[in-house]
């Protein structure tokens, strides 16, 4: 029997783990809008579709995991939890990221993981 470490995902679904905030607001000032949106133009998008729901901020490590629904705004947290830095201290990169980007929030970041996804 093989067993599989880690995450496993289909081809229309992209599994992540992430520090962020589930805030729609928030992932709206950056650019993301949902394929539900009267007004969504995908070839209008400033954001860096990396698909399977997963956007990238340009010229920022903000990441949002979000296809139809919005899942979190926050930073890729694996290789930083490999790395020692605890979730709290991911929390602050991302607050900080945000900040940079002219975008601040009383949210508190947490640890999110699970699976997004571009189809419903």
């Amino acid at each position: 029997m093989k067993i599989r470490a880690g995450f496993v995902s289909n081809s229309s679904s992209s599994s992540f783990i992430a520090v962020g905030i589930d805030d729609t607001n928030v992932a709206r000032q950056l650019g993301w809008q949902s394929p539900e949106d009267e007004d969504y133009d995908y070839e209008q998008t400033k954001l860096q579709d990396y698909g399977y729901g997963t956007w990238r901020v340009p010229g920022s490590k903000i990441v949002i995991y979000g296809g139809y629904d919005l899942q979190c705004v926050g930073l890729e947290a694996e290789a930083l939890l490999n790395g020692n830095y605890r979730v709290s201290e991911i929390g602050v990169l991302v607050l900080a990221e945000l900040e940079k980007l002219g975008i601040s929030t009383r949210r508190k970041p947490k640890l999110v993981f699970g699976e997004t996804s571009n189809e419903y």
